[in-house]
């Protein structure tokens, strides 16, 4: 598929929940899903996948190394969503939550069931890290808080 057949795949779903969903100049569009998580989804030029992140949490300082021996070890066998990983973005201190699949095939159906998972995923690490840990190395993020960087 090529990247504008995934974009009329973005415009049918974007016309299902009212929304513009038109990827930048970079290939990337940014949608809240609910209220509490920001999905991109991203097209790049010329591929065949599709990719898709979405911020876990931002790290914090003196827990650092151990968030991400928790994150390599949730990679293994921990993550309620099959093909997902998490990912370090060093530039942000972020970790997301990273997933792709090929472009052909997909349909707004699948589209949208692959960003619910996705959502309920990265809700579910939240409330696990809030659950594991009271400390303050940690800052939870709001939409308004998110970024992808290409």
């Amino acid at each position: 598929m090529t990247q504008l057949g995934i974009e009329q795949v973005l415009s049918e779903l974007g016309a299902s929940i009212g929304a513009d969903l038109k990827p930048d100049a970079n290939g990337v569009v940014t949608l809240a899903i609910g209220d509490d998580v920001a999905l991109s989804i991203e097209v790049p030029a010329d591929s065949d996948f599709v990719y898709f992140h979405g911020s876990v949490k931002r790290l914090g300082g003196s827990d650092r190394v151990a968030a991400l021996e928790d994150a390599m070890e949730r990679n293994l066998f921990g993550l309620s969503m099959s093909g997902a990983w998490l990912a370090l973005d060093r530039s942000s201190g972020e970790l997301l939550l990273c997933y792709s699949s090929l472009a052909a095939g997909v349909d707004a159906d699948k589209l949208l069931g692959t960003l619910e998972a996705l959502a309920a995923t990265v809700r579910a690490l939240r409330q696990e890290e809030s659950g594991q840990r009271g400390d303050d190395n940690t800052q939870s993020l709001s939409v308004t808080d998110h970024f992808i960087r290409v």
